[in-house]
């Protein structure tokens, strides 16, 4: 008896961008109702009852939970549609150059200082006054975000740090690269035929998805960097390790600055830090600048990611 041929051979993009919002939609709908009966029966009490370590591992369990629902499991699905395989879409089954790898490595720290001050721009910059509704809804997200991280790095121990940097440094960096970077972005690529508009576009979906609109645009270029890496690799682990390093780096420095009882919300501690900052931003800029030019020095031939 013949095999059947996979789910979405010789289907076109409607189809598949179809099916694909209906595995999110079902993935998160499964995965939601299963966390919070898991979380019924490890926790038993209501949210509000919980201690404050409790309420940190609460938190932390259905966000790994979520990610799992929202962005892996469609994607692995989405592949396997294509190829009866979970690895081959997103091309997970292959592994970057060591040369890419290092300077994705070495990319990671030196982007750092560059994505900081951005982020301190993006926060500053203020809508015009016909938009201020549209502002204060934006800033009530980016205060309910803020006040999620503080429940999971108000306890600055090392075993909190641990389970952090699993939950918000390791998890993001592959549910949301395979979901991304794996999935949609070359989706859209074989659909529009043009890498660089697909790179871009799903670097805005990326950045808009997480509705923290006061760090849209780190999030947006640090996406479009992330994509690029996809493609000059033709490998999906370089992007999930770039990311997954942005997310760890980030969260050590600010476990590091709790530790030593620095406010980094406080505008002020920025500013007066500038005259350390603008050196090392300028160097690190210039040395990434070249490591990026590396990476596409290095890249893959264009028919290879297309095979």
């Amino acid at each position: 008896m013949n095999e059947l041929p996979p789910f979405f051979e010789n289907k076109n993009f409607f189809f598949k961008i179809v099916f694909l919002l209906f595995f999110v939609v079902l993935g998160t709908l499964l995965f939601s109702l299963g966390g919070v009966a898991l979380s019924k029966l490890i926790w038993h009490d209501a949210y509000d009852a919980l201690s404050v370590a409790q309420q940190a591992n609460y938190v932390r369990f259905n966000q790994a939970i979520s990610m799992l629902g929202v962005w892996l499991v469609p994607a692995l699905l989405f592949s396997y549609g294509h190829y009866r395989n979970v690895w081959r879409y997103n091309r997970a089954d292959v592994l970057p150059s060591a040369t890419l790898l290092k300077w994705t490595v070495l990319l990671a720290f030196l982007l750092l200082p560059a994505v900081y001050v951005l982020a301190y721009l993006n926060q500053s910059v203020h809508l015009p006054d016909f938009m201020t509704g549209v502002e204060e809804w934006m800033r009530a997200k980016e205060d309910k975000a803020e006040d999620i991280l503080k429940v999971l790095t108000e306890n600055s121990t090392i075993s909190s740090l641990l389970l952090n940097l699993l939950v918000m440094g390791v998890m993001p960096a592959v549910c949301e690269e395979f979901f991304f970077q794996g999935t949609l972005q070359p989706l859209l690529m074989r659909s529009m035929r043009n890498k660089h508009l697909a790179i871009w576009l799903t670097a805005f979906i990326f950045s808009a998805i997480h509705l923290q609109f006061l760090g849209f645009v780190p999030r947006f270029l640090l996406g479009a960097y992330l994509g690029y890496l996809f493609v000059w690799s033709g490998s999906l682990w370089l992007p999930i390790v770039a990311h997954m390093l942005h997310n760890v780096c980030s969260l050590l420095l600010q476990f590091a600055a709790d530790r030593q009882g620095v406010d980094t919300e406080d505008p002020s501690t920025f500013v007066d830090q500038l005259p350390t900052i603008i050196p090392i931003v300028v160097v690190a800029s210039v040395v990434a600048g070249y490591g990026i030019y590396k990476l596409w020095k290095n890249r893959i031939q264009e028919s290879e990611l297309t095979d």
